[in-house]
Formats: structure tokens, sequence, C-alpha cells
């Protein structure tokens, strides 16, 4: 038989190697993880993932503390299992864990020297895995009985967590272990595990961005050091305050979304983010401050498109009107930047203007002061269909982009935005937009599939207009592309009053069940 002594001496050098520790306390009387003074003994005892505090490694040994006088051997027979688990508890005295289950990692005796840890080097090393509980199981055959101080020493915990068996007649079969002695116990013996690592308390970390922050987006950090399985986090006005987030357990994660704080825009705040694991808290984390960004531009978002005239019958971009626009205090609206002429810029500013198309060709030209990317679509907001694009290799000012685009559906509306093709903002950041075309204007019978009617033209006070469904919305335009009058009537009569605008051109769009007639308008 396999026989294994520890002496004190023995024991500091065991100290040097990797180990983890579980239990200090001196209870005598719990007959785990065997009673000597029984001739046969089975007992399973469970420890938790948060006592083992351990990365996945190899348990090669253990050692517990043994109380009494004995010096020489203690038993001739031992088996020792192993399990990774997610059981926490054992329901019952009849609620032993299958050995099927259990790996066996020594066979043999076990010789003391008076009291104190004595260790055992497993014949086969267990790998834990670093995230589930520990069962170990404990098969002592040998029948020969010692006195009644034989003894191991056992800590209290606060759920039932070791089942013991034991006898002077009967050898329990792990197989079929017979019903427990006791109920569960509410102690495990102590343990020592050679081969791991207990984790140590994670470092502090830090924000990936501290300037420019979203008030209704993500506030983000680096990943701590050391292993951390969560992150408590606070934010506040103050350095060290939490009046805007009381202290919050975000889990695993290395951001949070800020949209429900209500945070300003051009804001200072600070957030106190502190890491844990299983061995705790880290220490030392002060406050990080960041700031929100400004206020965004109106059309920051393709559902706030600007919207612009199609222009007709213009004869080069320099005859067409222009719409003064910027990128400044433009930000990422989370659709990522097409592939343009062989390359991909970044478009966290981009900004976005609207057209309902009047001819099925037409100019896009953006007039800009930085090195730009401009795109075209087709669909709604929610769902964009990228059709063209204009970014040229000129990267000083001054820089014009221009789509040339033929194949519209007239009446329908299109969407096009423009972005700085670098991530840097733009020292000038202004341009202009013109949509226009050389074509004239698109204009369709008296009566389309809507049965629309308009009348008279030319018009001097008021300018009706019919249909077979209702008119959502109209909207006049004068020929340097201001909107002068708008209405949403939802009646299929309407009656536009033009008496206040002066003589001249004028281009009518009206909408019926979501698709835009466009029209010219004389005004006398």
């Amino acid at each position: 038989m396999k026989k294994i002594t520890l002496l004190f001496i023995i024991l500091f050098t065991s100290y040097s190697f990797a180990q983890v520790t579980i239990g200090t306390g001196n209870d005598e009387a719990q007959s785990t993880p065997f009673d000597p003074y029984w001739g046969y003994t089975y007992s399973q005892s469970i420890y938790t993932a948060a006592e083992i505090n351990a990365a996945a490694g190899s348990i090669t040994g253990l050692q517990w503390y043994y109380s009494g006088p004995t010096v020489g051997t203690l038993t001739t027979s031992l088996t020792i299992y192993l399990a990774n688990t997610s059981k926490a508890s054992f329901a019952s005295n009849t609620d032993w864990v299958a050995v099927g289950t259990l790996t066996p990692v020594y066979t043999g005796g076990l010789v003391v020297s008076g009291p104190g840890f004595v260790s055992i080097t497993f014949d086969t090393p267990f790998a834990y895995d670093g995230t589930s509980n520990l069962i170990i199981a404990v098969d002592e055959n040998d029948s020969g009985l010692l006195g009644s101080t034989e003894d191991f020493y056992n800590s209290a915990i606060t759920t039932g967590r070791s089942l013991v068996y034991r006898s002077d007649s009967t050898n329990p079969d792990p197989v079929t272990p017979p019903t427990a002695s006791f109920t569960p116990r509410l102690f495990i013996p102590n343990v020592i595990l050679n081969g791991l690592s207990p984790n140590t308390t994670p470092g502090c970390t830090t924000l990936t961005q501290t300037t420019s922050i979203n008030p209704n987006g993500n506030l983000a950090w680096n990943a701590a050091s050391g292993g951390p399985t969560g992150y408590n986090l606070s934010i506040g006005t103050t350095s060290g305050a939490s009046d805007v987030l009381a202290v919050t357990d975000v889990g695993n994660v290395t951001s949070y979304n800020l949209s429900s704080l209500g945070l300003a825009n051009s804001t200072t705040y600070y957030a106190t983010i502190v890491p844990y694991n299983g061995a705790g808290s880290a220490s030392g984390c002060t406050s990080l401050s960041f700031t929100t960004r400004p206020p965004s531009v109106s059309n920051d978002l393709c559902a706030n498109a600007i919207s612009v005239l199609h222009q007709t019958s213009i004869v080069d971009a320099a005859s067409a009107t222009p719409t003064a626009g910027t990128i400044i205090n433009a930000f990422d609206t989370n659709r990522a930047a097409e592939v343009c002429n062989g390359f991909t810029g970044n478009a966290n500013d981009d900004v976005w203007y609207s057209f309902v198309a009047t001819t099925a060709d037409v100019n896009i030209t953006y007039e800009l002061n930085f090195d730009g990317v401009a795109t075209l679509y087709s669909g709604s907001c929610g769902a964009l269909t990228y059709i063209s694009c204009a970014d040229n290799t000129v990267t000083t000012a001054p820089i014009v982009e221009t789509i040339t685009y033929s194949g519209l559906s007239i009446g329908q509306t299109y969407y096009t935005r423009i972005y700085s093709y670098g991530t840097a903002v733009p020292t000038n950041g202004n341009f202009n937009i013109k949509v226009w075309t050389s074509s004239t204007l698109s204009i369709d019978d008296i009566e389309d599939q809507n049965g629309f009617t308009y009348f008279p033209n030319p018009v001097k006070n008021t300018l009706n207009l019919k249909a077979h469904n209702n008119i959502q919305n109209v909207s006049i335009y004068n020929m340097l592309g201001q909107e002068v009058v708008r209405t949403s009537p939802n009646s299929v009569n309407n009656e536009v009053d033009m008496s206040s605008l002066q003589a001249g051109a004028y281009i009518v769009r009206v909408t019926i069940n979501d698709n835009t007639k466009t029209i010219r308008i004389i005004k006398q």
C-alpha cells in the first residue's frame, strides 16, 4: 500500500508551491473527511468556486488538518474522488452525487505525525475548470478502530455541504451508498488544494474615451487586469459622487448605456468604476472624469434630414442654388462608411439631406472645405439602399464632390449624406449642397393614378388641388429653393392661398398616399 507521511519540515516546503486554503475552523465532531474512530467512512463535501477563487488549473494534491495524537498509520485504505460540479448543497441525507461522475485521484494509505496538516499527492492530477464548485469524496475502507480523539478540523458554513456515512460493521459501496448517518452537515473539512494559485483582486481601469461622450450612447472602459468577474459603477456630478447613478453592479462588461440617465450636453461628469472578482474588489480606484459632447446639428440623423429642392433646368453647378451646411457637432449615426472609389472613410460626423426627385436624373454637388465623402440612398431611413457616391482624391480646399446619377423614380424621396473621410474633426467643416439637373421638370398630364388635378395655372390668389385620396402635404418653393408655404390638409380637396406670394414661378410638391408629385405653377 502507498503511504504518505508529512512532517512539519516537509509542510514548510510544501507552502512554497501554489495552493488554495479553505477553512480556518477547529470543529472536530463532524466525522469528515473520514473518522478513524469508526471502522468505515464514506463522505462527500462541496467547496464553492468563490471559496476556491482560482483560475482553471491542475489540483495535484490536498492537505487536511489532522488534530489527533497518532504518530504512524492512520489508515491503509483510502480512495479520494474529485469532480467539478454545479451542485451547491445536498438536499437530504440520500442526495449523494453518483460516483460514476467522480474522478478517482488517489488510492493508498495515510501516515501522520501528530497534529498538523497532512499532505496527499494525487496519483493523477485533477483538472479544475476555474468556474465550477468542487466535490471531494473520501472512501475509507480500513476496518481498524482508533481512539475517539482521532479527528480532523472542520469549518462551519451556512448550507448543508457535507454528507457522511460511518459504521463499524458495514463498509459502504460508493456506487450505491446507504443513507447518510446525519442530515447534510453545515460544515466542510479544512483543506488546502495543492497546484492552484488563488486569484488576487483586480486592478483599476481607465475610460476608453473621456471627451465628446454621447449622452445617449455608451460609456466604455478598458478591461481591468487581474481577471475581474464584474464591475461596480457609479456616476456623479462631482468626483466620488453617485447622485446621477448609484453604485450599480453592471456585471462583467466594459460599457454602460447612458441613455436612461438624462445627462446634459457639454457637461463634465465623474464615473467611479471598481472591478471585482472572487478575491474581492479593486482598491484605490479614483473617479474618472468625462465630458459629454455638445448638442448635435439638427440633421445629424437620417430621420431629421433637411429637405432641399431638386432644381431643374440648371445649366451647371455654379447656377444652382446652394444650401449651407456643416459637419461641426455632427456625430456617428451608426451607419458604416460606404466603400467609394476604392476607399472607405470614417462616417463618424455625417449629416443628412433629402430631396424629392423631379426628374429621373440628378447632380448632387457638395462644395467642401474638407476631404469629404458624399453618398446617395433610396428607401426610407430605417431601410436605406445605397445607390451611388462621390469621393475624389483632392484633399485640400476647395474640394467639390458631385454625385451624378440617372434612374430616379419621379416623386420618390431620396437621401444623401456627407461626412469627413478621416476620424479627426476638420478645421473648417462648413459646406454648400446643391441638388440640380439640366433636365426640364417632368409634369404628368392633368390626371394621374390618384386622380390628382390642380387649377388654375397661372393662378392669381387660390390654387385648387383635388384627388381621389387624401392630400397629405403641400409645400411650395420659390426658385431659390426656399419653402414659402406648407400645409397638411389631409383631405381630398384643398385650396392653397397664394395671394401673399410675389408674381413668378413656383414649385409645388403634393404628397398623396406617400407619393410626392411635383408641379410648376405661375403666380400672377
